[in-house]
């Protein structure tokens, strides 16, 4: 799949990927299959099919995203498949009842971070899902620094420094703090990458993939 622009312009505020899925006859652009993705800011159900396209045309204003955007997105017809609208969720970490001891989270289960663009800012491709990044795959980091902190903590459970339930409350406390952190840093990041002179300013740019 070959990337077309991503549009991240300096005074629009919408963002949308075209990319090229495939090429039935080289040189004849009739023939191709693009994705496309639409991200927009909105609070509505999700949907699917016809209806999933109409929203996302309304939502397409040329005064929100430049040509050749805009025309890519009105030109979509309704037959396209599949098509989904789908609203983008996190979760900023709250204590859990570890029941004592017996069970703890780790990963996303702990930290639900968003995945892509934002919150609540949908998603749409008019073939399959596309989801453009912009968490920074802090998702991926924390889950690793989950897994040494519990790790390190069942080790010395193990050579009797420590009880079990001692173990999961000093992993759960840390987890409680940096998990709300990075879940509501997420949705800075998302809101950051929709403009060039926000993105200049995040922590896209400042820390790209570190913590």
């Amino acid at each position: 799949m070959s990337p077309l622009p991503f549009h991240v312009p300096s005074h629009l505020t919408d963002t949308e990927i075209l990319a090229v899925d495939d090429v039935e006859t080289a040189g004849d652009p009739v023939s191709y299959s693009f994705q496309v993705v639409r991200i927009w800011k909105a609070d509505e159900p999700g949907c699917e099919g016809v209806e999933a396209i109409r929203k996302m045309k309304a939502a397409t204003k040329p005064e929100s995203i430049s040509e050749p955007m805009y025309s890519a997105v009105q030109r979509i017809p309704e037959e396209s498949h599949p098509v989904f609208l789908r609203q983008l969720q996190y979760w900023p970490t709250v204590p859990w009842d570890n029941r004592d001891g017996r069970v703890t989270l780790i990963g996303d289960a702990a930290h639900c971070i968003l995945p892509s663009e934002s919150c609540p800012w949908f998603t749409m491709s008019c073939t399959s899902m596309l989801t453009p990044k912009s968490a920074r795959g802090q998702g991926l980091n924390h889950t690793l620094n989950d897994i040494d902190s519990l790790l390190a903590g069942m080790i010395k459970f193990k050579d009797g420094v420590c009880t079990l339930q001692e173990t999961l409350a000093a992993y759960e406390a840390e987890v409680f703090v940096r998990g709300k952190k990075v879940a509501l840093e997420s949705v800075e990041d998302s809101k950051s990458v929709l403009t060039q002179q926000d993105f200049s300013k995040g922590r896209h740019a400042e820390k790209g993939l570190g913590k």
